[in-house]
């Protein structure tokens, strides 16, 4: 059996254990929801060709939506390394795929999970694409590490077009790269595009999503209604299988059980001393670092990229493609990696409503865009409110460069810091 069927199964059956226990353990029926499509997922990655269809590896930032209604497989490649690798490294597995990356020439300096990908690829570990579709969105690390990709498989591939800028013009601009890519894949599969097929993905998709950012404001309430942890969970199976039915029962169910949640002012902690935000990135292999601060601080992330950032929701159907282009141009991803300046203003009023006072922002290694954005976010935490911020250096994926107890240790210090400011709110703490 090759190495990249023996990863893929490995997946599928983790997937299937964690949802045995999900059942055999009933909670929350969101959570056991979300095994389910995840498990779904990849197994269909897996199946992928036997069943005669199309692999095409993409970037996260690439609009899963035309993929299914054009019954091709997206395969998330960067995604899926932070997905599979960081199980593996909390073994004490797996960092040998950084130094295989850096084998092939790719900087070591750039994001860790485009590293780790392009050593995955080297290594024969992931399966193979028929094409590649990559984006200049949200970092200059995925589109070279795409290219590096390409070199690797020699295989066709596209790049979509993020434009700089915001607007009407914008939109048109990015709506025609998306027929741009709807012609590339009609290309590859020999099949051509069912818009009424995608007019029902895109009515799944635009549900599921406009539930999600329901969901998102629902932090807004004291108590939170769910931690740190669970929210940057939610972006995985949103960029995996948006548009695909069992994700819109997903989120609808989620929706549902933390607005009764609120109603009941039941939270994710029952006395919250400080709510913060987070920005910057995430450190993947230590993802329970918010369950610590919940555990040991009474503190819990109620504001991050994922709602302090506004998303645009989906309205008008009539236009799939535009429909498609008005949702991924008004993500906040998007935003945050263009002009700072069209997101300040949100991020200051959003970070009052949410009741933001604090702020961690974790300045991963690799992470240009996050180097360039660490002065202008801790600006407006301090002019608009005054809060303290701590600059927490890490990096998402490899824990040799800053472990969980560096981290700790940087978190353990900023608190008190958190403390006199709140009790005082006289002059910002700026760490």
């Amino acid at each position: 059996m090759s190495k990249e069927r023996d990863l893929m199964e490995s997946v599928v059956a983790s997937f299937e254990q964690r949802l045995n226990y999900r059942r055999a353990h009933p909670a929350a029926k969101s959570k056991e929801l979300y095994v389910q499509a995840m498990k779904d997922y990849f197994e269909m990655v897996l199946r992928a060709k036997e069943e005669g269809k199309h692999l095409a590896w993409t970037s996260f930032a690439v609009p899963v939506e035309l993929f299914y209604a054009m019954d091709t497989v997206p395969f998330l490649v960067e995604q899926f390394c932070i997905t599979d690798l960081v199980q593996r490294i909390a073994q004490g597995q797996g960092l040998e795929y950084f130094d295989i990356g850096a084998g092939t020439g790719f900087s070591t300096e750039t994001c860790s999970p485009h590293l780790a990908t392009v050593g995955m690829a080297k290594d024969g570990a992931l399966p193979k694409p028929d094409f590649i579709i990559g984006a200049n969105s949200p970092c200059d690390s995925g589109l070279v590490a795409f290219y590096v990709l390409n070199s690797l498989y020699q295989c066709p591939s596209f790049y979509l077009d993020y434009p700089y800028l915001a607007g009407e013009e914008a939109i048109r601009y990015f709506k025609r790269d998306l027929e741009r890519m709807v012609k590339f894949l009609e290309e590859q599969t020999g099949k051509k595009m069912d818009y009424d097929r995608l007019r029902e993905v895109m009515k799944s998709s635009g549900k599921a999503h406009n539930d999600y950012l329901k969901t998102m404001q629902l932090r807004k309430a004291t108590p939170a209604p769910f931690g740190g942890r669970e929210a940057f969970s939610l972006m995985t199976i949103k960029i995996y299988t948006e548009g695909l039915p069992q994700t819109t029962e997903f989120f609808e169910t989620l929706y549902r059980e933390n607005q009764e949640k609120v109603d009941r002012g039941e939270g994710v902690l029952a006395d919250e001393r400080h709510r913060i935000a987070w920005f910057g990135g995430y450190p993947f292999f230590f993802t329970r670092i918010t369950d610590w601060m919940e555990e040991n601080f009474q503190t819990v992330v109620v504001g991050d990229g994922l709602c302090l950032i506004p998303n645009t929701p989906v309205e008008d159907l009539s236009d799939p493609l535009e429909c498609l282009a008005r949702k991924n141009m008004g993500a906040s991803y998007w935003k945050i990696t263009r002009s700072f300046c069209h997101v300040a203003e949100d991020l200051g009023d959003l970070s009052k409503e949410f009741g933001i006072d604090g702020a961690v922002f974790f300045a991963s290694l690799g992470c240009k865009q996050n180097g360039g954005q660490m002065r202008m976010f801790q600006d407006v935490w301090r002019e608009k409110l005054g809060i303290p911020t701590l600059i927490l250096d890490g990096d998402v994926m490899d824990p040799r460069v800053v472990s969980a107890e560096q981290m700790k240790v940087r978190l353990r210090e900023f608190f008190p810091l958190l403390e006199t400011s709140k009790s005082s709110r006289l002059s910002p703490v700026v760490v």
